[in-house]
């Protein structure tokens, strides 16, 4: 029996409840995705197996329908400047870690919500042991046609406070790109929101609050106050973040 996060010995829940053991319990029987495996009876947070396009199954942890894709920890280094998966598998406030772009993308493909990506923004300390600079705890959803891969990320800049919203707000301009991306999702490099160049608009990076550029180190969330439309953070500092992919 596989134990799982969050079940006890022998793969038995805290107060004698059952593990799931239907889609997404082996490799062999993934689900299409975290939501898939939740709607089917498999609610209980922790890791699940899915599979939602051609690339192989994969174990992920599940949170209540959602699939953790990406984990920015605030630990300094710049990791997640990859196309590819990094580090451990990513965990509601654990290590800095992600899915590959492309597993990324298959999961919004496979989506059917309005608005699929969600950014969970957190404050406190970070992985350094410091403490946030005014950083915020808020929730925001990122536009359903987003993707990861380079040529399809101007959607990336579409922010809205919902899953099923179709209300959006973008700092920039719905046409503005930095050459093919939306705002600081740049096609330049590989993690996609990263290149904020737009009157110094929030993005993940490592520099004052005061020049949210985009460059330097990449696991954090740098946010100016005039990105409170969007982000919902109404103070210029940095908030660690989980990205949760849903519906």
């Amino acid at each position: 029996m596989t134990l799982r996060s969050g079940f006890g010995k022998y793969g038995v829940a805290a107060g004698g409840v059952s593990p799931w053991e239907g889609i997404g319990f082996t490799s062999g029987n993934p689900g299409t995705d975290c939501d898939t495996i939740y709607t089917a009876g498999g609610t209980a947070t922790g890791d699940y197996w899915i599979k939602p396009g051609g690339s192989a199954a994969i174990l992920v942890q599940c949170v209540s329908g959602y699939t953790t894709v990406m984990r920015a920890n605030g630990e300094g280094a710049s990791g997640l400047e990859t196309t590819a998966a990094y580090g451990l598998r990513p965990l509601v406030g654990g290590a800095s870690a992600k899915l590959s772009n492309a597993y990324i993308d298959e999961l919004l493909v496979a989506s059917s919500a309005t608005n699929p990506m969600r950014f969970t923004f957190t404050s406190g300390v970070d992985g350094r042991g410091s403490t946030q600079q005014n950083g915020c705890s808020n929730t925001r959803y990122i536009h359903g046609s987003a993707r990861w891969n380079t040529g399809s990320r101007d959607n990336l800049q579409q922010w809205t406070s919902s899953h099923s919203s179709t209300s959006y707000s973008s700092r920039c301009g719905a046409s503005l790109n930095n050459g093919g991306g939306g705002e600081w999702a740049s096609n330049s490099t590989p993690f996609p929101f990263q290149d904020g160049t737009c009157a110094f608009n929030g993005s993940f990076a490592d520099n004052s609050p005061n020049a949210c550029s985009g460059s330097g180190l990449g696991d954090e969330w740098c946010n100016r106050d005039s990105w409170s439309a969007s982000t919902g953070c109404s103070t210029s500092g940095w908030s660690t973040v989980d990205m949760t992919i849903g519906g």
